[in-house]
């Protein structure tokens, strides 16, 4: 909502096992969206109706074995699965992802 709210301050957008409710599609802005694959909210967050709000560039990345309570450092995500990758894989690769759309933004 901040994101949409703000296009004339903001050069990307980085979601982390998330969505974004707002429609972001004609924003001028990089986007990635960062999931596990056994996030349970997955198939909400890589549905069609979902991707139609983001811009057509956005890049999806899934981390294998990855799921959403990994995404932070808690436990007892309701129906979460159990990752199959330690937590420290898991949110390095989120990281990396992240810096590299990062190092491609220039200021607005």
């Amino acid at each position: 909502q901040y994101t949409a709210d703000h296009l004339t301050r903001i050069a990307g957008l980085a979601m982390w096992a998330s969505y974004s409710a707002a429609d972001l599609s004609a924003a001028p802005l990089a986007a990635i969206s960062i999931y596990g694959s056994l996030d349970a909210g997955a198939g909400r967050i890589t549905a069609p109706e979902t991707r139609a709000g983001l811009p057509a560039s956005t890049a999806y990345i899934e981390v294998p074995g990855g799921n959403h309570e990994q995404m932070g450092w808690y436990t007892g995500q309701p129906n979460d699965p159990r990752a199959t990758i330690a937590r420290a894989d898991q949110q390095h690769q989120v990281a990396q992802a992240t810096i590299a759309m990062l190092a491609g933004l220039t200021a607005p």
